[in-house]
């Protein structure tokens, strides 16, 4: 079975990449390819550190998302011990309060950089 599925995925992975390798190019009229800048942000340093800085605070939002479901698993699987039921409620209860500092930082950071572009 399992020889099965893996040549069934071998298959699927050529099958799907034979049109990518099929293209042909006329030589004779080559293309001019133009490529647009992913990241969508002027060069100047506050955009580039306000980038920076709602990419960190993005991160640490969804590691206290994290932290909450964590503590909901540690509150469900107690099995009525006391003490994991206290401790799955306070990783929750302290996964909230980052959540709330979190989006507030992000609201200060943004409105800030808002205030030194010109404001909106």
């Amino acid at each position: 079975m399992k020889k099965i599925i893996l040549f069934l995925t071998i298959v699927s992975c050529i099958w799907t990449a034979m049109p990518l390798s099929t293209t042909t190019v006329n030589a004779a009229e080559p293309e001019t390819v133009k490529l647009e800048n992913p990241l969508t942000v002027d060069a100047n340093p506050s955009s580039i550190i306000g980038l920076f800085i709602k990419a960190i605070l993005g991160i640490v939002g969804g590691l206290a998302l994290v932290m909450a479901v964590y503590g909901g698993f540690q509150w469900l699987t107690a099995a009525g011990n006391k003490e994991k039921i206290d401790s799955g409620s306070k990783t929750m209860l302290w996964a909230v309060v980052g959540l709330i500092l979190t989006l507030s930082s992000y609201l200060l950071v943004d409105t800030f950089l808002n205030f030194l572009k010109g404001g909106r």
